[in-house]
């Protein structure tokens, strides 16, 4: 089964494909880039350092950390029926 997960981060768009070649990094570097495009859309003044830290020089557990998120915030889109779109502006 494949299903794909859009989210839109100011004018940026980041596409998540999933089947069972996809892995738990691939979801975590796309969370890290809508988190860091969030940041300094959002972020006032200069964000500190490590909240814009490429996926590269991200330390492992940050890494996995992403994934989790990732995961979890799809499982809630997925569980929402399409309501979750409400959230978004």
């Amino acid at each position: 089964m494949t299903e794909s997960l859009i989210w839109i981060t100011g004018s940026r768009r980041f596409r998540a494909p999933h089947d069972e070649t996809d892995t738990r990094m691939s979801d975590g570097r796309i969370f890290r880039e809508a988190w860091i495009a969030g940041v300094n859309k959002h972020h006032p003044g200069e964000p500190k350092p490590g909240y814009v830290t490429l996926w590269d020089e991200t330390p492992e557990w940050e890494r996995e950390a992403a994934a989790a998120v990732y995961g979890q915030v799809r499982y809630f889109i997925k569980v929402s029926e399409g309501h979750a779109t409400r959230l978004s502006s």
